[in-house]
């Protein structure tokens, strides 16, 4: 099986040869025991085909075929995929993410602010009845947190 510590640090090297190096972070990378390895890759702006092309051929160059054979894919980080870091959060401020806590609270809120330790939130009400409640959440609290696509 195809070691993840070389795969991040082969990512880590591919994203250092980006133009816009500073702004593109590794989201998550995933090795499955049949040597397929997916890089999701986010950024402070956006990432282009461009970008995640670069980085598949620089790793794809740095591993041999002949010695274990593999499969990788190397895409953005998804609207549908949960936030995983401090730096999606900022990211994200400003924007409606839905929230579900680990104590089971499930809701909606838009970010005010996000920093490395967690989110100000101000919770977007149900009903005319509810009314807006800010709040900070540490990261610890949080089960999952996706971005709520909305088409307005």
């Amino acid at each position: 099986m195809i070691d993840k510590n070389k795969i991040e640090d082969l990512v880590a090297e591919a994203i250092n040869t980006l133009e816009k190096k500073d702004e593109v972070f590794v989201g998550a990378i995933l090795v499955k025991p049949n040597n397929t390895i997916h890089v999701f890759i986010d950024s402070d702006t956006s990432v282009s085909i461009d970008d995640c092309v670069k980085v598949s051929k620089y790793v794809e160059k740095h591993l041999d075929r002949d010695e274990e054979d593999f499969e990788l894919n190397v895409s953005s980080f998804g609207l549908d995929q949960a936030l995983i870091m401090p730096r999606q959060y900022i990211k994200n401020i400003g924007r409606s993410l839905r929230f579900i806590l680990h104590s089971g609270e499930d809701f909606v809120a838009e970010v005010k602010n996000a920093d490395e330790n967690g989110v100000e939130i101000i919770s977007i009400p149900k009903s005319k009845k509810e009314e807006a409640v800010e709040k900070s959440i540490s990261y610890s609290e949080i089960n999952k947190a996706k971005v709520v696509i909305s088409f307005k």
